[in-house]
Formats: C-alpha cells, sequence, structure tokens
C-alpha cells in the first residue's frame, strides 16, 4: 500500500503531483520498496482478520507526524525539553559537536540555549562541521558531474533525450541517497524542474538541428506586438536573446569589464538622483525657491526652472541671488543626470553590439562550456545548495522556536503581568480615574 496523498502543490484550485511525486509512488511501486509513513507490505491477515476487509489507508500506514507537544514542567520552571531537542536526530548523527555548543544542561531531562538566541543560525553556519557537510554536498554533485560530463558534452542526432533525462536523474538520486540531511526526491525534483523548463529544449535542440553545438552561436531577435497607432497589430524588434546560451551570461563571461564600468555610473546615477532629491527638499519650503516649480507630487517642472534661470542671467550678466544659486543648482544637478544617462545608452548599446557579434566567434569548447558548466550545472547546483540551507533554516527556526516557547516560566509571566497591571492602575489614577 502506498500513501502520496501529502505529496503535491497547490496550484490555484487544483492540487497536483510534482515530478518527484510521481517518481517516488512509480519506484516505490516497482520496486516494492517499504518508505516509512509512505509505503508497507500489508499482510492478508492485517486486511482480513484485524480490518474486516476495510482498506482504509490510515489503518495500514501512518502518516509519522507527531503533535508537537507542550511541556507543563517547563513552562512552570523553565528549560527547553531534551526530548524535543533529540526529535531531530538526523541532524545531530550529522552535526554531534553543534548540539554541544548550542546547548548546555539546565536540568535533569531540560537543556538550554549556550548562544544568544539571535545568533542561533550564525553558530549553526559557523559550524566547522556545518561546512564539512556542505563539502559533502558539493562534492556528491561533482561525482554526478563526471558522470554527466560525457553524456552532456557528446550529445548526436540519434540520442534520446527521455533515455538521458533517466540516466541523469537515476544517478543523481543514487548519489544522494546517502546524503541524509537532503531528501533524495527533493533533489530529484531539482533536476527534473528544470529539465522541464529549459534543459530539455537545450538538449532537443542540439539533437534535432544539424549543426549541433554549432545552434548555440545563433541568435534571435525578440519582438512585441505594437498596440496602438497606424502600425497597430504588427510587431516591432526589442531586443535580442541568444539561441541557446543566454545573453547575460555571455556578458558576464567575456564582458565583465564593460558590465562592471556600466554598473558604477548607474550607481552614481542613483548618488546624484539621491543628491538632487535631498536639495529639493531642503528648498521647497516656504523659504525656499522650488516649491513653486513642483506639481501636486512634488515633482518639479525642469522646463520651468531652466526658463527662469535663463531670464535671471539675462536680466544680470553675472547673477549672484539666493533665488539663481538654488534653481542654478538644480539644473546643475539634472544636467549632470541627463548626460550619465547618455554615457549609460552609449556604453550599453556598445556592449550589445560586441555582445552580439561575439556568438559567431564561440569555439566548439567555449560553447560546451558555457552551455554545460556555466548554464546548466551552476543552475541545478544552485538549486541543490538551496535544499541545503532550507535544511540548515529549518534547523536554526526548530531551536528558535522551542527557545521562544520556554524563554519565560508561569512565575516571570505572572510577575510581567502584576507589573503590567500596576503601571496601568497607576496611569489611571492619575488621569483620576480608580477601580475596585
Amino acid at each position: 500500500m502506498i500513501d502520496a496523498s501529502r505529496g503535491f502543490i497547490k496550484d490555484k484550485d487544483k492540487n497536483r503531483l510534482r515530478e518527484q511525486d510521481i517518481y517516488k509512488i512509480v519506484t516505490a511501486f516497482g520496486t516494492m520498496h517499504e518508505i516509512k509513513g509512505f509505503s508497507r507490505f500489508v499482510p492478508d491477515d492485517e486486511i482480513v482478520v484485524k480490518n474486516a476487509y476495510n482498506l482504509n489507508i490510515p489503518r495500514y500506514i501512518s502518516s509519522g507526524e507527531k503533535e508537537d507537544q507542550q511541556s507543563i514542567a517547563a513552562h512552570l520552571y523553565g528549560g527547553i525539553p531534551q526530548d524535543d531537542i533529540d526529535s531531530i536526530p538526523e541532524f545531530w548523527d550529522v552535526f554531534p559537536d553543534l548540539k554541544k555548543k548550542l546547548f548546555k544542561k539546565y536540568a535533569k531531562g531540560f537543556l538550554k540555549l549556550a548562544v544568544d538566541r539571535d545568533a542561533v543560525h550564525a553558530a549553526i553556519c559557523g559550524n566547522a562541521e556545518f561546512a564539512e557537510y556542505n563539502d559533502t554536498v558539493t562534492k556528491t554533485f561533482e561525482d554526478w558531474k563526471v558522470f554527466s560530463e560525457p553524456k552532456l558534452t557528446k550529445l548526436k542526432r540519434t540520442d534520446s533525450n527521455k533515455k538521458l533525462i533517466g540516466q541523469l536523474s537515476e544517478k543523481l538520486v543514487e548519489l544522494y541517497e546517502p546524503v541524509v540531511l537532503l531528501d533524495k526526491y527533493d533533489v530529484y525534483q531539482v533536476l527534473l524542474a528544470y529539465w522541464n523548463e529549459t534543459m530539455n529544449d537545450d538538449v532537443l535542440l542540439i539533437i534535432q538541428d544539424e549543426k549541433g553545438y554549432g545552434v548555440a552561436r545563433e541568435t534571435e531577435d525578440i519582438t512585441e506586438e505594437i498596440k496602438n497607432g497606424k502600425n497597430k497589430g504588427k510587431y516591432k524588434v526589442v531586443g535580442w536573446e541568444g539561441k541557446l546560451i543566454p545573453q547575460k551570461l555571455v556578458r558576464d563571461v567575456f564582458f565583465g569589464e564593460e558590465v562592471s564600468e556600466i554598473a558604477a555610473k548607474e550607481n552614481e546615477v542613483a548618488q546624484k538622483e539621491a543628491d538632487r532629491d535631498e536639495f529639493v527638499e531642503n528648498n521647497s519650503d516656504d523659504d525656499g525657491y522650488l516649491g513653486d516649480y513642483a506639481d501636486d507630487d512634488k515633482k518639479i517642472d525642469d522646463k520651468e526652472v531652466e526658463s527662469r534661470v535663463k531670464q535671471l542671467k539675462k536680466q544680470n550678466d553675472k547673477p549672484d541671488s539666493a533665488e539663481y544659486n538654488v534653481l542654478s543648482t538644480y539644473v546643475a544637478y539634472t544636467n549632470d543626470i541627463k548626460n550619465l544617462n547618455r554615457e549609460i545608452s552609449a556604453r550599453k548599446k556598445k556592449l550589445d553590439e560586441k555582445c552580439r557579434e561575439r556568438y559567431s566567434k564561440f569555439t566548439e569548447q567555449e560553447i560546451k562550456d558555457l552551455l554545460v558548466h556555466k548554464k546548466w550545472y551552476a543552475s541545478l547546483q544552485d538549486g541543490i545548495q538551496n535544499l541545503y540551507v532550507t535544511a540548515a533554516n529549518n534547523l536554526s527556526k526548530r531551536i528558535v522556536e522551542l527557545a521562544e516557547r520556554y524563554e519565560n516560566t508561569l512565575t516571570e509571566l505572572t510577575q510581567q503581568e502584576h507589573d503590567l497591571e500596576c503601571k496601568v492602575t497607576a496611569h489611571l489614577k492619575e488621569m483620576g480615574f480608580t477601580y475596585e
């Protein structure tokens, strides 16, 4: 029997099976593998004698989910119950030293945090065992890369994409099965989700196109439908993208210096805009000069300000009034921002041209490195790494939850309530109110 009732995601008003849910069901059935809380062999006698042919699945498979029990003793006397900490042995089996550093004895059967509550997450992430296990996760992925590398870098027209993903996914699950903090089915989901979203189309394009990996040298225009005007219904080019390798990846790998220079200019614009906004705020009150040029949304009319500056200069070749100084400073800010934006646009256009031209010069080795290592592997490794980060976050969250739950004893809470009641009574007395 298989109880797959908890494996799904919400999709609006429907529950949908994920790739990992389907794989888990099929694998458990096909291998007759027993998984605690999910599948088990049920003897005939248990069905016939014990349950009188009642096939209601919860009679045979327990969800294994325990209710989170509150400890009355901990609420009364303080401390975190040892049983609550020991209820997550999968972590302490991997991080035994971390457990000793996070907790110290409080009383028999109870512990207390040995670090500040706000420092729990940092203590986990900074632990040597945590870093070592992170290396294990990375090493496992490297082992999978050794298996997948020849398959992904030597694709040919006779290859089957379905057979390929079957081989890749089976090997990934096999390698990650002993990595106890990561559910192998979650790892499977990372691969299959990325395969369905991106990788399958990439592989099919290479297999089916006579140019093979050479198709990565091609780019294509991105068009957008014109909604209004005489050309309504027609399409205009709004950009371009690599057919197989993303434009952003090519920019980062081959034009990192240009990208950094543009980012620096954009930061300069942001700082100039912030300085201008502060200047406007300081000179828009009743005694300022910019308030007269602002609309209801406090947006300054640049043209009117420029016109007034020209007028003041026309009246006096060397104007030195407070009004002129304020308005001309604002105009200087605006012109600097406009000039920087023009420079950024020119740099982006030049980079865009150089980037698109670079595609046609890709060597086959560059294509495979960009596609397999920097696109496919990088995306998959990020997804798997996120699973490990999530596991660490869950450990941190659980410890903090328990610490907060038993942070104050009943006696302390009662005293806090009494103190607050006294404060309220005193305030009411000051206002002339009393109550029994």
